[in-house]
């Protein structure tokens, strides 16, 4: 690798690592400026004599040149522990980031005017050695005049808050910056690592702005294996080599008009996107089949990656113990013993909760989602209960026929009688399937996964399965609305909340049904302290709780109350009779109710919540859209009316609204029931995937939505 930069920063980080116990703030400072000269002076044309254009002038910004760099460099090193000596693999990743940005609007002045990064770090791993991390911004500002100004190191700010004792940060607020102005800035990092590899890359094509020149450049040591896969008509990459052998990849496109909205997008499934992997031959215990091969592998055949896979749950299951979960064997003993006679699906069901429970209690921190399957399956194998392994990936990552790394896979259990098991990714009913693997490509093999291999396509909810039920109940009280809220959430609509609002033992308790014979969350653990952890983590929990309950009101009403009384979780939602997750809210608010003479003005389309709101650029549209599942808000409010106040017939006529499409519903009406405003809300999005013909059906409900939100009712004294 013979480019200048990474020739100097090899050179000035060998002379740090000489002395790396000494490097402090100081030398950062010098190695940070010369990094900065190195990037400035180099030739490249896109980022020469900067200047604005007329192009793209509705657009928040315009990105005038992209580049992205990566140097890879391979070395063994000797270690020696005791009268042992062991050799080491270090992986030295250089990566250049730089992009030159014209600021058009007032949204991304504030989004490119401060910065905050980690800029050196340093991990030692007994055994294997120190680990070093470097990090350095670069800004240059060009004014239309076409004069230049160089972001003084004087700018940034040392950052201590909530760092390690061993990391150091800086901010940036970057001084002048101005509506018209084009800012070059930079980002370069270089990562010294032992033992692993970096982490998969994801070139994507389009960026939130309109790109008019965007580079690839990569420079890999030949010892790597480097693999690829190029989705959605990405270009595919130019290869060559240098006079060290590298394997040198190299793509350059021009004028991307396209930009990835804000709303409903997914980059994996709608832009050109290219995957990068790069992994050692001899580094990790669990080599894949295909990295053994070496070389650069473009665009490689799917089911190699996939065999991978199968080869990767092989060696799991061969060389990890049952042992992760006490009692796990002692459970499947207790399931045959009380379901005598049963199916298998009702003694899979009960294992499936047994484990889930166990994984909730430590909010999935302790498990990864592998390890789970591969212990549902060791108990499964006890219990004699015959079943399937499966394959897949979730929403935000590549199809499993386009596979590019058995990194990116989601493993699941099928019975043969067709019942599926994932791993918890929530507080889950045995059976049910996360919203990102719901409709996904998946892959099952038999037992052994040594196939046959077949394909299906997992189920998924529609609209109706996927619900937000809210039902107010307001009173009013001088100038002050009193509102007691009921939420009932279902299907995917529970997903994040059911792990993160119930606290650890609200969790355990959800599963008492079943298993009666635990009475505490000290019946899991075994350890000396496990009380005194237990005790302070429920603390924790409750405060966590509490906070969350605090920040309910304003996600729900965009504000805050003016006091919060009461809030009680009811159902977690992790059983099949009930699979639906309540909790209820009492609280005060104000500035929905105000006089107008001896009358009052209520907010009622406030009560409902804040509505879906599309606006600016933001309603042009050029791709389809993508969600994550079908949904359905229903919201209903009943209004005590106040004695002495009344409603009169053609006031309640803005309130009823109907708009029903092929792409979604909205359902808005209001009726009077003594003295009670009934109000009811029913809005459906119907399906996962829109083509972007069917755009102007979204905003049509969306406004619908708006408008009613923003709907008012007078309460006439009699």
């Amino acid at each position: 690798m013979k480019k200048k930069l990474i020739l100097f920063h090899l050179f000035l980080f060998g002379i740090i690592s000489a002395h790396v116990s000494a490097f402090d703030n100081e030398d950062y400072q010098k190695y940070a400026e010369e990094i900065r000269q190195s990037v400035w002076s180099q030739d490249l044309p896109e980022f020469q004599s900067p200047r604005p254009t007329d192009s793209f002038k509705d657009e928040s910004a315009v990105i005038l040149a992209l580049y992205d760099e990566l140097l890879l460099n391979q070395k063994t090193r000797l270690r020696g522990l005791g009268f042992n000596l062991y050799t080491v693999k270090e992986l030295t990743n250089n990566r250049l980031q730089r992009m030159l940005i014209q600021i058009n609007d007032e949204a991304s002045l504030k989004e490119f005017s401060e910065f905050d990064y980690k800029t050196y770090d340093r991990n030692h791993i007994f055994g294997i050695g120190n680990e070093e991390m470097r990090n350095v911004l670069g800004v240059r500002i060009f004014k239309r005049d076409g004069s230049m100004r160089e972001i003084s190191t004087d700018d940034y700010m040392t950052a201590t808050e909530g760092k390690r004792d061993n990391e150091e940060r800086h901010k940036l607020a970057v001084p002048g910056l101005e509506i018209g102005d084009i800012l070059d800035i930079f980002t370069f990092s270089m990562e010294q690592i032992r033992q692993k590899n970096i982490d998969p890359i994801t070139y994507s094509f389009v960026k939130a702005y309109p790109v008019l020149s965007y580079r690839i450049h990569c420079e890999i040591d030949p010892k790597l294996t480097v693999q690829y896969r190029t989705l959605n008509g990405a270009p595919d990459f130019e290869v060559s080599s240098n006079e060290d052998k590298d394997i040198v990849l190299d793509v350059y496109v021009k004028d991307i008009k396209e930009k990835a909205p804000e709303l409903w997008y997914n980059a994996m499934k709608q832009s050109p996107v290219t995957l990068l992997l790069i992994e050692s031959k001899n580094i990790n215990t669990f080599v894949p089949p295909s990295v053994k091969k070496g070389g650069l592998q473009a665009n490689p055949d799917a089911t190699e990656i996939q065999k991978d896979d199968w080869e990767y749950w092989n060696f799991f299951m061969k060389n990890y113990s049952l042992n992760w979960y006490r009692g796990a064997s002692q459970q499947v003993k207790e399931t045959l013993k009380k379901h005598k006679g049963s199916t298998e699906e009702e003694m899979a069901d009960e294992i499936y909760q047994w484990l889930e429970m166990r994984t909730l209690d430590t909010y999935l921190s302790q498990q990864s989602p592998t390890q789970f399957i591969r212990v549902f399956c060791s108990m499964l194998d006890k219990a004699k209960i015959p079943y399937e392994k499966g394959i897949t990936t979730h929403n935000f990552l590549e199809p499993i026929d386009q596979l590019s790394t058995f990194h990116n896979t989601t493993w699941f259990v099928r019975l043969l009688s067709g019942k599926m098991y994932f791993a918890p990714a929530f507080a889950m009913v045995p059976g049910e399937i996360p919203s990102t693997l719901q409709g996904r490509k998946a892959i099952i093999s038999g037992r052994h996964t040594t196939g046959p291999y077949s394909s299906i396509t997992l189920p998924s909810n529609d609209a109706s399965k996927n619900v937000e039920d809210i039902r107010i109940h307001a009173t009013i009280n001088g100038t002050t609305l009193g509102i007691s809220r009921e939420v009932c959430l279902s299907g995917t609509l529970r997903e994040e909340t059911s792990l993160y609002l119930p606290t650890r033992a609200q969790l355990l308790d959800s599963f008492k049904e079943t298993f009666d014979g635990i009475n505490g969350r000290e019946d899991l653990y075994t350890q000396k302290d496990s009380k005194r952890i237990i005790t302070e983590q429920n603390v924790k929990d409750k405060e966590t709780q509490d906070e969350y309950f605090k920040n309910d009101v304003k996600m729900f009403h965009g504000e805050q109350p003016l006091a919060t009384k009461s809030y009680h979780l009811t159902s977690v939602g992790n059983y099949p009779d009930h699979p639906v997750l309540c909790y209820d809210i009492e609280y005060e608010m104000g500035g929905y109710v105000k006089k107008a003479g001896n009358n009052l003005v209520v907010s009622v389309g406030s009560m409902t919540g804040d509505p879906l709101t599309i606006e600016g650029n933001n309603r042009k549209r050029t791709v389809g859209i993508c969600r994550t599942s079908p949904r359905t808000f229903s919201r209903s409010v009943i209004l005590d009316i106040p004695s002495g106040y009344s409603i009169s017939e053609e006031s309640l006529r803005p309130l009823y609204q109907k708009i029903d499409n092929a792409s979604a519903t909205f359902v808005s009406e209001a009726v009077m029931k003594g003295q009670q405003l009934c109000v009811n809300l029913h809005v459906v999005f119907k399906n996962v995937d829109e083509p972007v013909e069917h755009w102007q059906h979204l905003l049509d409900v969306a406004d619908a939505w708006k408008n009613f939100h923003s709907q008012q009712i007078v309460l006439r004294n009699q």
